[in-house]
């Protein structure tokens, strides 16, 4: 669509791959500090954030360029979003870890498996398919934690019991 040489789509996924594992750092470098949760809601916000900004250039036609720095803001923020997304999620499945673990990895792959037909509807002609599908996820996403997680305050915000003497 936007005629890369092979040698610079290397580039652009490289750098795409960079952000995931710069953020993955990033976030295993906070999330003592901030918790899961936080790092979560900063990487759905981001990813949403990029993928309403794709959109809106991908419907001005802005050109490559103009979509590769928000699309680098979607796919870095999974850097942020997937790891922190599995640990709140089998924190209180120990037990069924492995499981729980192969139930994500399912469903990653069945809403790609569903996503991919939805981007070629949209014509090979424009970016306008992809970046309209990435922005429903994304805006899908935010949403979905935004009601699970409605009412739920970070652990460090939480009040703690009272502690009490250890009788004998």
């Amino acid at each position: 669509l936007y005629g890369l040489s092979p040698q610079l789509f290397s580039v652009v996924f490289g750098a795409n791959a960079l952000g995931i594992v710069a953020l993955s750092q990033v976030s295993g470098a906070l999330v003592a500090r901030t918790g899961p949760r936080r790092l979560l809601a900063l990487g759905m916000c981001a990813s949403a954030g990029g993928a309403a900004v794709l959109l809106l250039g991908a419907l001005a036609g802005l050109g490559l360029w103009g979509l590769l720095v928000p699309l680098w803001v979607v796919v870095a923020s999974i850097g942020l979003i997937a790891p922190n997304a599995t640990a709140l999620a089998l924190a209180s499945h120990g037990e069924h870890a492995g499981s729980a673990s192969a139930l994500i990895g399912m469903a990653q792959f069945s809403l790609g498996a569903v996503a991919a037909p939805l981007v070629g509807l949209g014509g090979g002609d424009s970016a306008v398919g992809m970046a309209t599908v990435i922005a429903a996820l994304g805006a899908g996403g935010l949403a979905t934690f935004a009601a699970l997680t409605r009412g739920d305050r970070p652990a460090a915000a939480q009040p703690q019991a009272p502690r009490t003497a250890r009788t004998w």
